[in-house]
């Protein structure tokens, strides 16, 4: 929904005829780096969110953290909250090393 908006707005305001025209003939235009308006809106993975994590069981949550490596000694007096923050801190650096990561199995 706030990818759609936010594609809408940037259309009308930067791909009107007015804007495209100030761009081509040089004058000064409201046009900005488009790439700061599209910051707002990262797309990532279909990762789960913190919030979505929370609704877990305490067991839901230890299972996903051994289905990614982990032992059960690792978590085992782990608090709900902080099973929470590992998992979800194991799932974000699981990701960045997807998106990061294409050369070095090859190097």
């Amino acid at each position: 929904n706030n990818l759609e908006s936010l594609l809408s707005n940037v259309e009308e305001l930067y791909f009107s005829d007015s804007c495209i025209r100030s761009v081509l003939f040089g004058e000064t235009s409201s046009a900005v780096n488009l790439s700061s308006k599209f910051a707002d809106v990262a797309i990532k993975p279909n990762e789960p969110k913190t919030d979505e994590l929370r609704e877990l069981k305490v067991i839901e949550l230890k299972e996903r953290l051994s289905e990614l490596g982990m032992t059960a000694k690792d978590f085992r007096n782990l608090r709900k909250a902080d099973l929470v923050n590992l998992l979800a801190s194991r799932l974000a650096s699981r990701s960045e090393g997807r998106q990061g990561g294409g050369m070095k199995e090859s190097e």
